[in-house]
């Protein structure tokens, strides 16, 4: 007889014990989302400069504040380390908008002044090269990836590139693909008119005929989430045969990049296409669309009027009505463009080694409760346990902000030059980049991606490693001095989320060291086909907002993870408490409720949409609701029954462990 989990053992019996309160709460039974946030949702209005409001927008306040702070104790500091300088040169350049509006466009005119004087298709493919090189946008990009085949080492990957709309908006006759090219078009000739074009109807008409065809070829984003599509391994040889028009030998020699490496083609369809396209659209043609590229790419520091441009099309939108002052928007870039620099600062002069000892408790509990539900789960047979096992045991963890800092030795600044200082980040990019590719070798040490003060978390495949950063450490989502019901609701159904990632559809392509090598019987994998074929049916059935579903499909991933997550952080908070049944449900309850309102928004109508579109994670309502529906021990905690909306039949419902 099989064992009974944690959580069956204390189900059973223990309706009786829930309190006539919580039985008669009808608010909880028809909408446990709504219910847990009325009062939240009913008195928090979204700010003018933002186009939602959430936990997360919270959290970040907290950063703002932070780092306002951070940084007007620097600008004071009289002894200021090099990093530190760089620091506040990146921020004064930025937050200098009488310097930035006197140069306006100029910066640019060299750039404008060469693409002009092309004449023919020979010189474009080199002007392409340059235009890579100095970092400005082209219809295909190029630069280090890891090795899907072998997680050590990195190699070159190849994609699409150089649209300015989702490829479905381009040939879509629906009112909203209309819409959207409306405003894009409306953007493109403010900007243009702002960088004094001569015939700007000409430019726009012309740049958007090219991006129209480019994206008649480009892959989705559901598409693009492909690793098997994705997935095309080639050389140098190929490559250059592949884009046979342009001037590949060229590029690899102005970069630095080494010729004998293994490239990766993202989208062969699109290079394909492309390499016809280049030599089938006329010169002039071209040179419209890069002159667009140019200016659009690089107008949020040419000066205000340009920023108010792009305001313009946000309020359009129907996104954020007003801008963030001044003094936000720069701590935002400073932060974005120098990451980690800016990271290392913060986390010294803000998050406590306390906060990370307190996480990793829960991080372990979760790690030993995953090994647990891997060798209990009926969903994986014998081979396939043995595998999660396995790559559970090698999965790297860390927490907060990473051991080994980028070296920005190398970048140079200018405290009233903000296009020098881009153009100088742009080079301090590409010389990492070439260092990594010249290396070969993947130093595991090191982070890439997002930065330590991001309010974030993710698991990434390629190296098996789950990543947890400080700047999600925050209430509600985490307190060192919370309940342990509310940290497991909250930091501990992100960390079972993440981790759940490792096996999911993508996870399981990819083995304990990260290299792509499907480690799941095709029987195991069957079913979970089938699961996940539920999963996006049961979100397809939501209304985003009227009349809009959910992308079931674009959204799989994230839902399955959420379910996941959910289950083994219930059952490691379950195994910590003592006392009897009563305190266990009791227990059980306020995870629920933490868990609802680690997770609460309001945003803009327009903006679901587009996220909806865009991004692979539901919305917050359906994000609880319907991962709630799905889980046995939401229906005892709240006496869900049948004909209350909170429930789902339980052979229509779906368990991930």
């Amino acid at each position: 007889m099989k064992k009974l989990t944690l959580i069956q053992t204390l189900l059973i019996g223990s309706t009786l014990l829930l309190s006539a309160n919580q039985t008669a709460d009808v608010a909880y039974k028809t909408n446990f989302y709504k219910a847990v946030n009325q009062e939240w949702l009913n008195t928090h209005k979204i700010a003018e400069d933002k186009s939602s409001t959430s936990t997360f927008v919270n959290i970040d306040a907290i950063f703002i504040k932070n780092a306002k702070a951070l940084i007007s104790s620097l600008i004071k500091k009289e002894n200021k380390s090099a990093d530190e300088q760089r620091l506040v040169d990146y921020y004064s350049s930025l937050i200098d908008t009488k310097a930035q509006n006197a140069k306006g466009v100029a910066p640019l005119k060299p750039i404008l002044s060469r693409i002009d004087k092309v004449t023919s298709h020979e010189a474009l493919a080199k002007l392409m090269t340059d235009m890579t090189h100095d970092g400005f946008v082209v219809p295909y990009a190029i630069g280090a990836m890891v090795d899907n085949d072998d997680a050590t080492k990195y190699i070159m990957g190849v994609s699409q590139n150089g649209l300015g709309l989702q490829p479905k908006f381009y040939d879509d006759n629906s009112s909203t693909a209309v819409k959207k090219r409306e405003h894009y078009l409306s953007y493109m000739r403010e900007t243009l008119t702002l960088a004094k074009f001569k015939d700007v109807n000409k430019t726009v008409s012309e740049a958007m005929s090219v991006e129209t065809l480019l994206a008649k070829n480009s892959y989705t984003v559901v598409q693009m989430q492909d690793i098997q599509l994705t997935h095309n391994s080639s050389d140098f040889t190929k490559l250059c045969q592949m884009l046979s028009h342009f001037d590949i030998s060229g590029l690899f020699d102005k970069m630095g990049y080494p010729k004998d490496r293994k490239i990766n083609i993202n989208t062969p369809k699109y290079l394909e296409a492309l390499n016809q396209l280049f030599v089938d659209i006329p010169v002039e043609r071209w040179k419209q669309y890069l002159k667009a590229k140019v200016v659009l790419t690089y107008s949020g520091i040419l000066g205000e009027d340009f920023i108010q441009a792009a305001q313009h099309y946000s309020i359009k939108e129907g996104l954020a009505t007003k801008l963030e002052p001044l003094d936000v928007r720069a701590i935002r870039g400073t932060s974005s463009s120098l990451g980690y620099l800016f990271g290392k600062v913060y986390i010294e002069k803000y998050f406590t080694d306390t906060i990370k000892a307190k996480v990793q408790k829960i991080l372990e509990s979760i790690i030993a409760e995953y090994k647990i539900a891997i060798t209990d789960t009926t969903r994986f047979g014998d081979k396939t346990k043995k595998a999660a096992l396995l790559k559970i045991e090698k999965m790297t963890f860390n927490i907060a902000y990473p051991t080994k800092w980028h070296d920005y030795s190398s970048y140079k600044t200018k405290k009233d030059d903000l296009f020098f200082n881009t153009k100088e980040l742009i080079k301090y990019g590409q010389r990492k980049e070439i260092q990594k590719l010249k290396k070969g070798i993947v130093d595991k040490e090191e982070w890439d991606g997002l930065p330590p003060q991001e309010i974030n978390a993710f698991y990434n495949p390629l190296s098996n490693k789950f990543i947890l950063l400080a700047g999600i450490l925050h209430a509600p989502i985490f307190d060192i001095n919370n309940s342990d019901a509310a940290n497991y609701g909250g930091i501990g159904m992100v960390i079972g989320h993440e981790i759940g990632h490792a096996f999911d559809k993508t996870g399981a392509q990819f083995d304990e060291n990260g290299n792509m090598n499907n480690w799941w019987t095709k029987d195991d994998l069957k079913r979970f086909d089938k699961l996940n074929d539920t999963l996006i049916a049961q979100a397809n059935n939501y209304e985003v907002v009227p009349g809009v579903h959910a992308n079931g499909k674009l959204e799989v991933g994230e839902i399955q993870a959420d379910l996941s997550g959910i289950e083994i952080s219930l059952r490691a908070y379950l195994r910590t408490l003592g006392g009897d049944e009563a305190t266990q449900m009791a227990g059980m309850r306020d995870f629920f409720v933490q868990f609802a309102k680690t997770w609460k928004s309001k945003s803009k109508p327009k903006l679901l949409e587009m996220l909806n579109d865009a991004d692979g994670h539901p919305v917050a309502e359906y994000r609880i609701n319907g991962t709630l529906k799905n889980l046995d021990a939401f229906y005892k905690a709240y006496d869900i029954k049948k004909g209350d909306a909170m429930y789902r039949a339980p052979e229509d419902r779906v368990k991930i462990w």
